[in-house]
């Protein structure tokens, strides 16, 4: 049987998603399946895999989506160091939020206790 596996997210150096792309596609060629997955990507590119499973990846799909970081609590010098990045690359950040049609709206702010 084929398979077409359209996924939101993909690395090609690791992490979770790309772990669970990885052994899903050894699983289907276990099973004599032939599993294609279709993913979004800097270039185009196809990854050879397990049996006949395949990665494609799409440089032309742009996926918008929410994106939220947190630091644990007592990692003040890390959070420092991430909101000094972030002012320095505001500029940018704003243009690829502006090139995506993102809106920009303030912050809430949340209770300290």
């Amino acid at each position: 049987m084929r398979i077409v596996d359209v996924n939101e997210f993909y690395s090609p150096t690791g992490g979770g998603v790309r772990s669970y792309i990885d052994r899903k596609l050894a699983v289907m060629a276990t099973l004599g399946h032939e599993l294609i997955v279709i993913a979004p990507g800097r270039e185009d590119r196809v990854e050879y895999r397990a049996g006949k499973g395949r990665v494609i990846v799409e440089g032309f799909i742009k996926f918008d989506y929410e994106i939220s970081m947190g630091v644990r609590k007592g990692e003040d010098a890390f959070k420092s160091e991430l909101e000094g990045i972030l002012d320095r690359r505001r500029a940018a950040i704003r243009k690829i939020l502006d090139e995506f049609g993102v809106p920009i709206v303030a912050a809430a702010e949340t209770s300290k206790e």
